[in-house]
């Protein structure tokens, strides 16, 4: 037999009616119910099976992969008594395929039906801003009022969505569009006011920020310059010190050489008459210069006494050594 021959009756294969009735492929997602003598015998899945003439008959054919059963536009009358036009999409899967075919006469309607019933229901408990804004929760009441028949005719509604909700006047439409522009230029205000709010807030966070940087920076500096004043006054003090200790050590030093000097000087030959002689001439000058002054002053008792004066002189100067 040619390919060109079996082509076709691949065709009539597929759709399980063709001219060899005892013969039937069954496809992918397909299920057939197959009745004995007016009496359901069993479902045929997929692949190839074979059934009695005259005896067996194929029934029903259902599909098992998730369809769509669209909804009509219904009028639906809300809460607040307007009135709008609902559409809406079932999202479906036939679970058990005996009672789909011996419980419910047409599945798809009767779904349709009922959906259309639940949502007048639901959407006229609902005022029109509720609806517009609540469609999941539109969406879901409706799948919750159909879930039932999952157990009566075997089909499960895992999902409604609602396309659309129009309203049928014109005069609520207008008044609609108004109030959406209202609602738009008083969040515009609100947006625009609330911008101006954090502006000022930000642009008082930044000068607060500035004065206390500001602030921190002159506290800083004269921390700053309070710690170099310190420091200097410190650096002074022990410079003085420093100069002071150096001084008097070299004083003290300039004392002992010249004492130690004088000392070498008086312990040689003829050296403590030169320095008898050297005082006399000293106090001379002194009383000389003290007389030659005005004023009062005051002099020894015998000032020109100059042997006793050398000899309390000398006494002191052995007293010395």
């Amino acid at each position: 037999m040619s390919l060109a021959r079996l082509l076709p009756l691949r065709s009539y294969f597929s759709t399980g009616k063709f001219n060899f009735p005892y013969i039937h492929i069954v496809p992918k997602g397909r299920v057939f119910v197959v009745e004995r003598l007016g009496k359901k015998d069993r479902e045929l899945q997929e692949g190839l099976h074979f059934t009695v003439p005259l005896i067996d008959r194929i029934a029903y054919g259902r599909g098992t992969r998730d369809d769509r059963i669209q909804v009509k536009p219904q009028s639906v009358i809300t809460k607040d008594n307007i009135e709008v036009f609902c559409t809406g999409v079932i999202y479906y899967r036939i679970v058990n395929v005996e009672k789909s075919c011996y419980r419910v006469e047409y599945p798809e309607e009767s779904c349709r039906n009922l959906a259309e019933s639940v949502m007048r229901k639901e959407a006229g408990n609902m005022e029109l801003d509720e609806l517009l804004r609540s469609r999941n929760t539109l969406n879901t009441a409706i799948r919750e009022g159909l879930r039932e028949i999952k157990d009566l005719w075997g089909i499960d509604i895992h999902r409604y969505e609602v396309q659309s909700i129009e309203v049928a006047e014109e005069a609520t439409r207008h008044a609609m569009r108004e109030q959406s522009d209202a609602e738009r230029k008083r969040r515009a205000a609100i947006l625009k006011s609330e911008g101006e709010k954090i502006a000022e807030i930000n642009s008082s966070e930044a000068n607060k920020i500035s004065a206390l940087n500001h602030a921190e920076g002159e506290a800083n500096s004269i921390l700053m310059k309070a710690e170099a004043t310190a420091k200097e006054i410190q650096m002074l003090a022990e410079a003085e010190r420093t100069a002071e200790a150096q001084r008097i050590e070299l004083l003290a030093q300039s004392n002992a050489r010249a004492i130690a000097l004088i000392q070498e000087q008086l312990s040689k030959e003829g050296g403590e008459p030169a320095a008898r002689l050297n005082l006399s001439s000293m106090y001379v000058k002194e009383i000389s210069d003290t007389l030659g002054k005005a004023g009062t002053v005051i002099v020894p008792n015998n000032p020109l006494d100059v042997r006793g004066i050398l000899a309390q002189a000398e006494s002191i100067w052995k007293n010395a050594k």
